[in-house]
């Protein structure tokens, strides 16, 4: 029953134009911030560490602005993963550096893309698969109906996926062996294993290392790609650029350093696009006390 009620909301969502799937986000982020929910604090405690050079006024602004794209993120699923290729191709309006990519890949080595979790993530899939044959890492979520919906979607565009897995991993060298494309999401927390503590924002924060591993073996250029959301449901704008030349340094370390600088980077295009709703430094090094307050039991 739950499976179907999902669907059919996923469904009647689909439906609906971004504009209203953006005000419903506007009015939610509302009684969000007026509840004090958890996701509430959440994204207080990333904007308030993160951007402290801010005056109290300016941050609770972000931290408003923040949920509303955090909601419109999800609310803007429907439409992407259901509707037609051609129609989710149309909502794109503006696409700034992808002549770079299409140089690159005359090099055939393969292509690495760097997508954080920015704006609209999940519509770059589509639109590189018109470009590229691209695999792209896959975590399984908790769902089942949604990760169905997922890899409908990815089919739908034409992305091969592949999972956390030695398996999955070793899909990805051989993609780029072939001279393909592949897509990782960098700011995704691998656990302990596979990571280094490295600042974001003048934090710590525990980053994969695999990124780095696999552009360092292979030889192939690496570009990061981000869609951008326009105000008043007026669709998104693709940006893309090389990523920075420290990342390709031996010694991880200040290679992590330099991708997450450029993440932050990206973030400041458009600061409350990021997906500061997830708990990005719940993992602390030795000592140091939790991030995040505890999620009081209902």
């Amino acid at each position: 029953m739950k499976s179907y009620l999902l669907r059919t909301g996923f469904k009647l969502f689909s439906y609906l134009p971004l504009i209203f799937s953006h005000t419903i986000a506007r009015v939610g982020a509302f009684f969000i911030v007026k509840s004090k929910t958890y996701l509430y604090q959440k994204v207080h405690c990333n904007i308030k560490a993160c951007f402290k050079d801010l005056c109290e006024q300016e941050q609770e602004k972000l931290i408003h602005d923040s949920i509303i794209s955090y909601l419109q993120t999800f609310l803007e699923l429907p439409a992407i993963w259901l509707k037609p290729k051609e129609k989710v191709l149309s909502y794109i309006n503006r696409v700034e550096g992808f002549d770079q990519v299409k140089t690159a890949l005359k090099q055939e080595k393969g292509l690495i893309i760097l997508t954080p979790h920015m704006g609209c993530w999940e519509i770059l899939p589509h639109f590189l698969s018109s470009h590229l044959n691209l695999t792209c890492l896959f975590k399984p979520l908790k769902q089942p109906t949604i990760n169905q919906l997922i890899y409908a979607s990815r089919k739908k565009s034409g992305v091969q996926l592949a999972p956390i897995s030695a398996s999955g991993l070793k899909s990805l060298y051989k993609a780029l062996e072939d001279k393909n494309s592949i897509g990782l999401l960098p700011d995704h927390d691998p656990g302990e294993k596979g990571s280094l503590f490295v600042p974001f924002f003048g934090i710590q924060t525990r980053t994969m290392t695999f990124a780095h591993r696999i552009a360092i073996h292979s030889g192939a250029p690496v570009f990061w790609a981000y869609a951008i959301r326009m105000a008043d449901g007026n669709g998104y704008q693709l940006y893309f650029k090389p990523v920075s030349e420290a990342f390709f340094q031996q010694d991880p370390r200040p290679a992590l350093t330099a991708m997450n600088q450029d993440i932050q980077s990206i973030v400041e295009h458009a600061p409350a696009q990021y997906e500061w709703g997830a708990k990005r430094f719940r993992a602390r090094p030795d000592n140091e006390p939790p991030f995040y307050p505890q999620r009081r039991k209902s």
